[in-house]
């Protein structure tokens, strides 16, 4: 029922707020299995599951509550990545619906497999529309880095000396500083 649900609820966030996260997965998990995938406390278990550094626990939550939720796409995507499961994140990212939040994170997860034209190929289309933030202009200028677009990988990190990524964009572009006064 909604008031166990909201019982338990309180009780996992209260042991969550002390600091006993085990406490806090263990009340969810039995919240879960009283009151099933529909109730909140199913979500809060998967996210719990992550800060805990569980991602494939979290990850197969996130999946099964998405298909009632497919907002929770993104999240169990991510999951997975961090739990090294690429193919997996890949197909949940493909069922994103928003574009920009599937490029992005069909890109992070490219990254993470060292597919650098893949991400420039991705996210290049955000970078023209306006659509990346510091961090997506960040990715985009590292794969194009990585793969030897060398001006683009300029232009981008150009753009983000002002930002508040500060000492992360200085080595890539002392990199291209110094590839510049040197032939391949």
């Amino acid at each position: 029922s909604k008031n166990s649900d909201l019982a338990f609820l309180m009780v996992a966030e209260s042991c969550r707020k002390k600091g006993w996260l085990k406490d806090a997965i263990a009340t969810l998990e039995e919240a879960t299995l009283l009151c099933g995938d529909d109730s909140q406390a199913a979500a809060r278990l998967a996210y719990a599951y992550a800060e805990d550094g569980q991602p494939l626990s979290a990850a197969r939550l996130f999946e099964r509550l998405s298909a009632k939720d497919p907002s929770l796409l993104q999240a169990a995507s991510e999951q997975y990545r961090l739990a090294g499961h690429m193919l997996e994140a890949q197909r949940l990212a493909m069922r994103i619906e928003d574009e920009t939040k599937r490029r992005a994170q069909l890109a992070v997860v490219h990254l993470q497999m060292d597919s650098y034209d893949t991400v420039v190929h991705l996210l290049e289309p955000l970078a023209r529309s306006d659509a990346l933030d510091d961090r997506g202009t960040f990715r985009l200028a590292y794969a194009a880095l990585r793969a030897g677009r060398l001006d683009l990988a300029g232009k981008l990190l150009g753009r983000l000396k002002g930002t508040q990524l500060g000492e992360p964009v200085r080595q890539p572009l002392l990199v291209l500083a110094s590839s510049k006064s040197r032939p391949w």
